[in-house]
């Protein structure tokens, strides 16, 4: 993964639109299902390759206090998806059959990922965030996440 990015200031507003490229190779082992009985699966290996690009930027506020810096922020990219595509999964029942294949959904192409979080850095070396993304595909496909993070210095 690579990218680029920078800040561009003014009072306590910063703009840092970016640009990154992003390829993965994964590759997924065989494995027989459990828990079915009669159904359980053996799932013949599997393997994709994914080649993303992003455009966008991140717009933030920073608010300092005695204790802390507090930084709610916002972002919004485009991507694109240049590899990946539909693939085929290949099976069979786990006691004994022919093998047959399923063919994946493809991806959507292009997307749109967007954000909002808040971070604090506090005098002490502690430092908080807590943010919400998503993301929007052409094909009314939405993958969203929290996260948050703990990080204390001793």
């Amino acid at each position: 993964m690579g990218g680029t990015g920078y800040e561009l200031s003014s009072g306590r507003w910063t703009v840092v639109p970016n640009l990154s490229l992003q390829y993965i190779n994964l590759g997924i082992d065989s494995y027989t299902e459990s828990g079915a009985g009669a159904l359980n699966l053996d799932v013949d290996r599997q393997k994709t390759e994914s080649l993303q690009g992003n455009f966008g930027g991140r717009l933030y506020y920073t608010w300092e206090t005695a204790k802390s810096v507090i930084m709610p922020g916002i972002s919004a990219a485009y991507g694109h998806e240049f590899m990946r595509g539909s693939r085929e999964i290949t099976s069979r029942l786990a006691q004994g059959s022919s093998p047959f294949s399923i063919d994946t959904v493809s991806p959507d192409r292009n997307f749109l990922l967007c954000g909002a979080g808040v971070s604090m850095f506090m005098r002490n070396g502690a430092s908080f965030h807590m943010g919400y993304d998503v993301q929007i595909g052409e094909n009314k496909y939405m993958v969203q996440s929290i996260n948050g993070v703990v990080r204390i210095s001793f």
